[in-house]
């Protein structure tokens, strides 16, 4: 019998073709809020740097529980990440339990702490891929964000102990106003070294109003944002900028309505192959879609029953919501869940950053028509 080999992203792409409404096969594990760095894009409350957190993280028995769950439903992808997930107690424990699972796992981290002993554990044990936020090349821009010094050599360092031992990593870069100009040389840092490298260009907006201050203080300009959608859209997504602006014609000449990913549930499905779950043990879905009021705690629950439960609900909301956004003509190019920005249960704040996202999506449709 002859097997057929098969690229990696031809089988990625297969892969998520089958059980359309099926539980996701990737899972991103949030086993820690801690973290050593204060960032200034920070989506999570000051708290995580308190002891009172600690006490609502889980135990190390209910992370193994809940991975138990996660392979038993079929999860092929599990990202381990936090906070800094390397600054769990246990990060090493749960890493070995997770990989006896047979999971591909994924790490998002700083690299920070990240020494010899660790590179060489991975090299004996290796990641599917290590993914690092490399912020700037340029250390007083980088430590401006992370707000933390010496956290610049430290980063640079983990990520020299994991190529001198083969280890498999990935660069992400966000978009800030503070590192607007240091997008391509982070991409030529990381090309240089055989690293792939990936960049967001529009930060997702805070989940509490006390972050908002922060986070009005480090967007980037709608211009810069649309630039480098431009110059790096095909590095970090499978599909090219190009690419998208033509499939939203298509649907226009085909009289398809305009949506974006929360309306229409086979496009949902497409944002939602994914899921997360927090510290404590929850199924994330009100960080995304604050119109959840369902808590799901995967501890006490099945995964699949969750999980089932929860795109139900969301395809109710979908249809009883007649918010603005719903209405809108730049709709389709829009990356940001309505929900968050035209509801009355998500943080008051929302207000005052809603124009931003409305004027990239506004933008995004002119330079698609001259495409």
């Amino acid at each position: 019998m002859i097997i057929r080999e098969l690229d990696y992203p031809s089988f990625y792409t297969k892969f998520f073709e089958r059980d359309k409404y099926a539980l996701p096969k990737v899972s991103a594990l949030e086993i820690t809020h801690r973290c050593n760095y204060k960032c200034i894009h920070c989506y999570i409350e000051d708290e995580h740097l308190t002891a009172k957190i600690d006490k609502r993280e889980l135990k190390l028995k209910n992370i193994y529980k809940i991975l138990d769950k996660l392979a038993n439903a079929g999860v092929l992808w599990l990202v381990l990440s936090g906070g800094e997930p390397l600054a769990h107690r246990d990060f090493f424990k749960i890493y070995r339990y997770a990989k006896k699972k047979g999971f591909l796992i994924i790490i998002y981290t700083n690299a920070a702490l990240i020494d010899f002993a660790a590179a060489e554990f991975f090299k004996k044990n290796p990641p599917f891929e290590i993914q690092i936020s490399l912020y700037a090349t340029d250390r007083r821009i980088y430590e401006e964000i992370t707000q933390v010094a010496g956290s610049f050599n430290r980063c640079l360092a983990g990520i020299n102990f994991l190529l001198k031992n083969g280890v498999r990593i990935g660069i992400k870069t966000p978009l800030f106003r503070q590192n607007k100009d240091q997008i391509s040389r982070v991409k030529d840092f990381a090309i240089s070294r055989g690293i792939r490298f990936m960049c967001n260009p529009v930060l997702f907006p805070p989940l509490h109003d006390t972050c908002l201050d922060s986070i009005e203080s480090c967007l980037a300009t709608v211009k810069d944002v649309l630039q480098v959608e431009k110059n790096e859209y095909g590095q970090s997504r499978s599909r090219t900028l190009k690419e998208f602006y033509r499939k939203i014609k298509e649907d226009e000449r085909r009289g398809i309505a305009t949506t974006n990913y929360c309306q229409k549930l086979d496009q949902l499905n497409s944002a939602l192959k994914g899921m997360i779950i927090t510290p404590c043990g929850d199924l994330d879905v009100n960080r995304y879609f604050p119109c959840i009021k369902q808590k799901y705690n995967l501890v006490k629950r099945g995964i699949t029953a969750c999980w089932q439960d929860f795109l139900k609900k969301l395809a109710e909301e979908r249809d009883q919501n007649d918010c603005f956004c719903k209405k809108c003509a730049y709709l389709a190019y829009c990356g940001i869940c309505f929900n968050l920005l035209d509801n009355p249960d998500s943080a008051k704040g929302y207000t005052k950053i809603k124009n931003y996202y409305c004027k990239i999506a506004r933008l995004r449709k002119e330079n698609g028509e001259k495409q």
